[in-house]
């Protein structure tokens, strides 16, 4: 008998493990002081059950940047956060990386503080123990009499790390230079390569098998995206366009050592959507070889997060995120984070929109080890203030895209379809969710009287609003496999 029990009360305590410690958490949260910070990159920490986040805050409308570091607990909980002045010059941190024993390296750039110039540019490395306590601080000097424009930090072996970016010559401000500087894990500077004769803003690196570099050019002022292929003394060897006509900013993970997924925007419709695709790399009957897909709708900007849009711990569980309805840096219209997973074949599972109260910009997103994903970058709620003044906003998800809630704190409102723009005049626009084939648009009165319906085939529609009177009106769409959207509309 007491060997039944034992058995029983075992069962019990493993079933109770498995339901208590087995599940996703989800959580939204919000950093928010009467500072400007933004969040450019974070990184899980499972040994603590925590994440780290890494990005920038100064005073609204200043340019005197300071280099800021975030913790929250796994649960979506403040832990932590540390800010990092340089009196001389701005610093910004756009990298986490995990460093030697036990510690943290905070990559980034200082450079001087007035707009339009940004010169004396140093690569930062902020070196920390894991409660965030400061160890070592060092520096590696780029050309002074270049502005800084972007840098990417890379992994390209186990021993070797690379930032590639772009910095621009001040007397043709628009004519971006590359340059690659490789540094070792214990942050020693390696070799600094710059290409001044050639306009060219890299993204990415990768060490190829045989030794030799590829690299990711993104476009900028017009200038066409390409990949690079570099000797082992960064020779070019040749060079090609990104097939699609695919486009920054990019989001890339690579599979295998010769095939890497890519997100970016797509600018081969009439309008600016995403796309993604699976680039097969070495095919020698046919070196184009991809598989190719697209999303988006008319009317809005949907862009990839900036630092990196696209991750997966499992490649039949793709997350790729950004912005829908992106505008600027500042923007005075509601947008939403998008995320949506795909399989390895890159057809879509599910689409999920998250705001649409403020202007939202995503700037990073990563997968989770318990299968979800979560996504960082900044709220900037136009409604409530005159200044540039922005707050850090993370969102953590389960496999679903979900934000699951209990009764103590209920789940955020995730959102399956958007109705833009709102407040509007004669015309409505109605996006829905990839998943959703079809769906029913209905306008009601504030007495429920129905005034009109709609169905929508696929993913975008415009309702005519022009016989309306202004006023409050409110809106429902639905569908037979699930779909239940609903909110106010006003007419001006």
């Amino acid at each position: 008998m007491k060997t039944i029990f034992k058995s029983i009360f075992l069962l019990s305590i493993l079933f109770l493990t498995i339901n208590l410690f087995g599940q996703t958490t989800t959580f939204e949260y919000l950093f928010a002081t009467l500072k400007d910070e933004v969040a450019l990159d974070i990184i899980e920490d499972t040994a603590n059950g925590s994440y780290i986040i890494c990005g920038a805050q100064k005073n609204p409308g200043s340019y005197n940047d300071n280099g800021f570091i975030l913790r929250i607990s796994d649960e979506g909980a403040f832990i932590d956060s540390a800010t990092i002045i340089d009196n001389k010059q701005r610093l910004v941190f756009s990298k986490v990386l995990p460093g030697y024993s036990d510690s943290l390296v905070f990559a980034g750039f200082r450079t001087d503080t007035i707009f339009g110039e940004f010169l004396n540019t140093s690569l930062v490395f902020y070196v920390t123990d894991m409660d965030l306590n400061p160890i070592d601080t060092v520096i590696h000097h780029l050309i002074s009499n270049y502005s800084y424009l972007n840098g990417y930090v890379k992994t390209i072996s186990e021993n070797r790390m690379a930032v590639i970016g772009s910095m621009l010559d001040t007397a043709y401000y628009f004519s971006p230079r590359m340059f690659i500087h490789e540094f070792s894990h214990s942050l020693d500077s390696l070799t600094t390569v710059y290409w001044l004769d050639s306009i060219a803003n890299g993204q990415d690196l990768k060490v190829l098998p045989n030794g030799n570099y590829w690299c990711l050019l993104h476009g900028f002022n017009g200038y066409t995206p390409k990949y690079y292929f570099f000797d082992s003394a960064f020779n070019v060897l040749s060079e090609k366009m990104v097939p699609h006509d695919l486009s920054d900013p990019f989001g890339v993970k690579w599979d295998s050592d010769s095939t890497f997924y890519i997100t970016g925007e797509w600018n081969g419709g009439a309008d600016d959507d995403v796309a993604f695709m699976h680039q097969l790399y070495y095919d020698p009957d046919n070196p184009d070889k991809n598989l190719f897909n697209w999303w988006g709708t008319l009317d809005t900007i949907d862009l990839p997060a900036y630092y990196g849009g696209l991750d997966f711990n499992n490649k039949d569980s793709i997350f790729m995120g950004g912005t829908t309805n992106w505008v600027a840096l500042f923007a005075n219209v509601p947008s939403w984070f998008y995320i949506y997973q795909t399989d390895s074949m890159l057809n879509i599972r599910w689409e999920r929109f998250y705001g649409g109260d403020a202007y939202y910009a995503m700037d990073r997103l990563i997968a989770t080890s318990d299968g979800g994903c979560i996504a960082v970058g900044y709220k900037y709620d136009y409604l409530h203030t005159n200044a540039y003044q922005r707050d850090i906003y993370v969102i953590k998800l389960n496999s679903e895209g979900l934000l699951v809630g209990n009764e103590e704190k209920p789940a955020i409102k995730m959102h399956e379809a958007l109705v833009f723009p709102n407040p509007g005049t004669n015309e409505i626009r109605v996006r829905v969710a990839a998943q959703y084939s079809e769906s029913l648009f209905r306008l009601f009165d504030m007495n429920g009287k129905e005034l009109l319906q709609q169905k929508i085939n696929g993913r975008y529609s415009k309702v005519s609003t022009a016989f309306l009177k202004p006023g409050t009106y409110i809106y429902r769409i639905t569908s037979d496999d699930g779909l239940h959207e609903s909110g106010k509309w006003v007419k001006q």
